[in-house]
């Protein structure tokens, strides 16, 4: 992978493979941090309701917007901070609301001297079920709460992203996909 600094976001629904793809990106480079944006947001304790909680309230993006848009905040403080140390970042994050968009896109227009990449992880609903069910237990993450984030990720503008279609694919074939993608655009 080149060996300038680039700021990669990669976002999608649950299961999608942003998590996966993102942190082996960030180890296939000689210095890559991979940022983790569900981690940092769970953080704070004080304060915070779980997700399943929300959803059960039928809640799940007004209950949870400040401190999603905190995370958002102190990871891209994060990165310009990393960028200025000569690393790439990677960031998974799970972006359905435009909001939490443009405070990425701000934060990072800022930071002139890299490249940005923004990825949309794609699949069908039938292969994010798969791989959902491959990593919890059906009580874990019910087909309700998947079907409801899922339908946010498909209400979400994907026209400023790069759209990578996963289903079908395996984790490395999504990552040689962006690799490629990162390789001639950077």
């Amino acid at each position: 992978m080149n060996t300038k600094p680039i700021i990669v976001l990669i976002n999608g629904s649950i299961a999608s493979g942003k998590t996966s793809v993102a942190l082996k990106l960030a180890q296939s480079c000689n210095r890559g941090v991979h940022l983790d944006v569900d981690i940092i947001r769970n953080f704070i304790k004080g304060g915070f309701i779980e997700e399943d909680e929300l959803f059960k309230l039928g809640d799940t993006v007004s209950a949870r917007f400040p401190l999603k848009m905190l995370a958002v905040e102190i990871v891209t403080a994060m990165v310009n901070k990393y960028i200025r140390a000569g690393f790439s970042v990677f960031i998974s994050d799970p972006i359905y609301l435009k909001e939490l968009e443009k405070t990425y896109r701000d934060a990072f227009n800022k930071i002139e001297t890299v490249n940005k990449f923004y990825f949309y992880l794609d699949a069908d609903f039938k292969s994010l079920l798969e791989r959902v069910r491959a990593r919890s237990s059906p009580e874990n993450e019910s087909d309700s709460k998947i079907a409801h984030y899922n339908n946010l990720f498909n209400l979400f503008d994907k026209s400023k992203w790069i759209v990578v279609a996963t289903t079908g694919l395996t984790q490395n074939e999504v990552m040689n996909k962006i690799q490629n993608i990162l390789n001639t655009q950077s």
